[in-house]
Parts: C-alpha cells; structure tokens; sequence
C-alpha cells in the first residue's frame, strides 16, 4: 500500500455500514486522504437495514475488508457481532469504528475523542458545565469524554426519560461526575443559564418537524459554546439560535472530521491529513 492507484486486486476495503448512509460524506473525506498519502485503499458506503447487520459483518470479514466506520442505528447492536470491542467502546457501549486484525474485528469508539477535540481548541473540559441533549450512541460518547476530561456537571435532557437517567447513572458511577437527568421539552430547554456548553447530539435541525427549538430570551453565561453534532445542514437552526445570544458555535463537521481522522490513522498507521479532509468534509455537504 505505498502507491496509489485505481483500485485492482490488492485494493484494501474500508466501509460505512448504517441507514440511511446515501448522504453521507465520509467517501469523499477517506478517499481523499487515500490519494494525497498515495495509499492503495478505497471507501465505501453500505445501507444496512438492522435485521440484515449480521450478514453484513460476516461478509466484510469474509473479503478481508481493511476497517469500517458504523453509523446509526447499528452503533450499539454490531458490539456482539465482532471478535473483541476495546475499553472504551464498552464503557461507552457504542462502537463507530471496525479494524481488521489478522482476521478478527475489533471494535472502538472514535466518537469520543472526535467530539472532545474540537473542544480542547478553544476551552479546557474540567471548566465546564454541559447540558446534553440526547441520550443515544452519540451522546453516550460525548457523555463518556465529558466525565473523562473532568467536567464539573452534566445535565442530560432525553424525549424519554429513562434512557437520560440510564446514561446518567453510567457517567457518575464511571467518573464520579455530577450528572442528572431531565426529560427533554420546551421548558427543560430553558436549563440552559447557568451552563457554558450546550451539546446537540440529536437529530434536531436534521429532520424537519422533529422538535422546533426555541430558547426566547435566555441569558446565556459569556463564553457559552453550542456545539451541534448535526453537520447537514453546516448552519443548523439549533446552532443559529444559541448565535443570535452570542454563543460561541461549534459546526458538526468538526466532529465528523476529527472521527474520521482517527479512524483512518486506526486503519493505516499514517496521520491524516486532517486539512485535506476537512475540505472534502466541506465539499460534500455543501459548504464550498
């Protein structure tokens, strides 16, 4: 793999399973590093329906694939398909990124250092106080690196309730962290004076009609970030109204770039060329 070129016989795989995955810019992202670092390795994106994940697996083992990414909804459901998960995939009990080692897949979570990255550029973890919106795969790994870095509290706001409580329980009995949990509506959202960071790890402003967002006139502690782990659209509405009180924004592409860096450092042992790929990440969403 010291030369690139036009995929033929000894062309290394690397996937993206999930669904939907049509719109998704993670092929452009890989395969632009691929090229610049002349490595002999293509990627691809899957749509797997949940009752046909296992099938999926057990032919990407089959042809000797080189790693895979996993997306939703299969993040958490492919742990008991692979060989071993490490550490902190299990804590987190999410897995994103699937590497081939002599036959066996492993699996690891680049989530999570993937979303507390981009955070570390412009404030330390143990000075915040973070809301959490969501309480799925995405938000256990933004959860996970919060209570790891030293947050001094969390608030977990979920549609339903028991899942936030879940996640809740996990962080406070992992790391200590005072952590709690509230169910998600419009009067909830309105918690957000008293904290300097606001995650969206939903699908809101993804989806329209899912839940309109409306934070009135909230008082917002200077230095607030809003960090929106939607990259489609790059300005999402979420983003736009923390903007409009002089919140400091965080783009989802950040995330989506710093995961996928990792990711592909996993696979092949070299650094990604992070400026290469953030510009194809802007490309493929529209924002160049």
């Amino acid at each position: 793999m010291n030369s690139w070129k036009l995929p033929d016989s000894s062309t290394k795989l690397c996937c993206l399973i999930g669904y939907p995955v049509k719109q998704s810019p993670s092929p452009a992202i890989h395969n632009v590093a691929f090229q610049h670092l002349k490595i002999n390795a293509i990627y691809m994106s899957f749509a797997v329906l949940g009752n046909e994940l296992a099938k999926a697996v057990e032919g990407l083992r089959a042809i000797g694939l080189l790693g895979a990414n996993v997306t939703m909804p299969h993040k958490e459901a492919v742990i008991r398909l692979l060989d071993d998960v490490d550490v902190w995939a299990k804590k987190i009990g999410a897995v994103n990124t699937v590497t081939n080692k002599d036959g066996k897949l492993i699996g690891c979570n680049t989530d999570a250092d993937g979303f507390a990255n981009p955070l570390k550029r412009r404030t330390k973890l143990d000075k915040l106080d973070a809301i959490i919106i969501g309480a799925g795969g995405a938000a256990k790994a933004c959860a996970f690196a919060l209570g790891r870095g030293g947050c001094r509290e969390i608030l977990i706001l979920n549609r339903t309730i028991s899942r936030a409580q879940s996640l809740a329980a996990a962080i406070k009995k992992e790391f200590g962290t005072k952590v709690s949990a509230k169910e998600l509506n419009q009067k909830t959202l309105q918690s957000v004076a008293g904290h300097n960071l606001i995650v969206n790890a939903t699908p809101l402003g993804m989806h329209e009609g899912w839940f309109k967002m409306s934070l009135g006139k909230a008082k917002l502690n200077k230095g607030t970030i809003a960090y929106d782990l939607v990259y489609r659209p790059i300005e999402t509405d979420f983003l736009q109204e923390f903007g409009k009180l002089g919140a400091t924004c965080i783009k989802g592409y950040e995330m989506l770039v710093e995961q996928a860096a990792l990711s592909f450092e996993i696979w092949t042992g070299k650094k990604a060329p992070k400026a290469i790929m953030t510009e194809a990440a802007l490309s493929a969403i529209g924002a160049r």
